[in-house]
C-alpha cells in the first residue's frame, strides 16, 4: 500500500514556524486560508515564505499564535514576547532560553509559571508580499527585512535599458483619495471623469507639472 507522506502543518492563522525548528530542507505548511503559505528556512537561520500576496489592511503576521507560560509545549521551539501579562513575570531561563530578551528564541523544556507570553515566528519574511487595502486603490508592498516598499519600476524603459521617464495616465476614471500626511506629484493635463473625486486631505498637496 502507497505511503501517504505529510509535510509539518497547520490550519491555524498566523502560524508560522520558528525557522530553526525547521531542517535545512523541511517544508512546513500552513493550509489556513487566511494566508496560506509554504515555509522553509535557508542557510542562513532565517524564514523563507513561499505564498501568494496576502490581501489585507492589516500587515501579514500582524497577529502571531501565543502561548502563555504555564501551556508551552516541551520541544516546541517559541518566541519571547512579553516577559507578563499583567501578574507575575516568567523566568523564561528557566525552561530554556539563553535570557528573557523579547524576541529571544528557545525551545521550551519546560510548561513554564507566571504570565509571559511566547509566540510562534514574529514579523515577517524578506520578499515577503502584500497588497495594502488600507489605500484607495490598494498598493503591493514588499518586506525587505526592515520595513515595507512600495512595489514597481522607477518607470518606463528605454532601449538602452535605462529606467528615466515615469508614464502617468491622463484621466482619473476612479475615485482616489490622497494619503493624509503625504503629498502627491502627477504630469498634466489631469482630468477627473464625471462622477468620480479626487481627494486632497488639509494639510497635503498635489503638484501637477
Amino acid at each position: 500500500m502507497p505511503a501517504n507522506i505529510q509535510q509539518l502543518r497547520s490550519g491555524t492563522a498566523s502560524k508560522r514556524p520558528i525557522p530553526t525548528s525547521l531542517g535545512l530542507g523541511v517544508l512546513a505548511v500552513n493550509y489556513n486560508d487566511a494566508d496560506p503559505a509554504i515555509y522553509i528556512r535557508d542557510h542562513n537561520n532565517d524564514l523563507v515564505k513561499i505564498a501568494p500576496a496576502f490581501i489585507g489592511n492589516t500587515t501579514p503576521n500582524s497577529t502571531p499564535v501565543t502561548e502563555t507560560a504555564g501551556n508551552f509545549v516541551v520541544g516546541t521551539a517559541y518566541q519571547i514576547l512579553t516577559i507578563n501579562d499583567g501578574g507575575a513575570d516568567t523566568d523564561f531561563t528557566a525552561i530554556g532560553a539563553a535570557n528573557n530578551d523579547i524576541g529571544t528564541i528557545f525551545t521550551a523544556t519546560g510548561a513554564g509559571s507566571g504570565t509571559g507570553t511566547a509566540s510562534s515566528f514574529q514579523g515577517n519574511a524578506v520578499g515577503e508580499i502584500w497588497l495594502n487595502t488600507q489605500t484607495s486603490p490598494p498598493k503591493l508592498q514588499i518586506y525587505n527585512g526592515s520595513a515595507w516598499l512600495d512595489a514597481g519600476g522607477a518607470g518606463a524603459v528605454g532601449a538602452g535599458g535605462d529606467q528615466i521617464f515615469l508614464e502617468v495616465d491622463q484621466s482619473l476614471s476612479a475615485s482616489y483619495s490622497i494619503t493624509a500626511g503625504k503629498n502627491a506629484l502627477t504630469a498634466g493635463p489631469l482630468e477627473i471623469e464625471t462622477g468620480q473625486t479626487l481627494t486632497i486631505p488639509s494639510g497635503s498637496n498635489l503638484v501637477i507639472v
